[in-house]
């Protein structure tokens, strides 16, 4: 069985892998954990752990565009993103070394994190909600922020 087959096979079965200190557990009816299905586990453990990791990752990426700043704070969402490009690229080998896998990029939207709260940032759920709202109707949309108008119809931006 591959991991795809054994992810489906998963979810088929409503059993969720959790990860705790490092190391996979199973959730789910008793029935739908097998020995079977144990033995598929262990043998993607790898591939499982950063299936894991990477949802991790992605429900912070999703948690992070519900951040607000205090007004006047708005720089220090640009200098944060530079600190943490800086230390992900020193972490991962430089520039020339693109490649990240999940537990890096886990760790350096865990980064985000933190400097957005030591800058004032607080979770906005109402936001989150007009985000994914408006995410899910227009797919691919992004936020922006428009400077004040150079000339007639075109901003500084």
């Amino acid at each position: 069985m591959s991991l795809d087959e054994l992810l489906i096979e998963l979810s088929a079965r409503k059993v969720r892998v959790v990860m705790a200190d490092g190391r996979l557990t199973l959730r789910g009816a008793a029935e739908g954990i097998t020995a079977e299905l144990v033995e598929q586990v262990r043998q993607h453990k790898v591939g499982l752990r950063e299936s894991v990791i990477t949802g991790q990752a992605l429900a912070l990426l999703a948690r992070l565009k519900g951040y607000s700043l205090p007004a006047g704070r708005i720089d220090a969402a640009r200098i944060i993103a530079s600190r943490c490009a800086a230390r992900h690229l020193k972490r991962e080998g430089g520039p020339q070394d693109r490649a990240a896998d999940a537990s890096s990029i886990l760790a350096g939207f865990q980064d985000i994190e933190r400097e957005l709260i030591a800058n004032g940032g607080r979770f906005d759920p109402e936001l989150a909600k007009a985000i994914e709202a408006v995410e899910r109707e227009f797919p691919g949309a992004r936020f922006l922020e428009l400077g004040p108008k150079t000339r007639e119809g075109e901003s500084k931006y």
